[in-house]
């Protein structure tokens, strides 16, 4: 059981230092198609969505 609590802990470690250097590295822009508007989490704010309202 020990060892199961060490992998657990180890993953949590790697999940976690993966995490932040995710948010270092996010520029905080959509990189989402055209196409795959209607998932996009930057709903409102999305830089193609913009494009698109001005563009009609």
């Amino acid at each position: 059981m020990p060892i199961l609590n060490l992998f657990l802990a180890t993953f949590v470690i790697v999940l976690g230092i993966v995490w932040i250097i995710s948010l270092v590295n996010w520029d905080g822009k959509c990189h989402c198609d055209k196409t795959e508007c209607e998932n996009c989490p930057y709903r409102g704010s999305c830089e193609h969505e913009t494009e698109e309202q001005s563009d009609e």
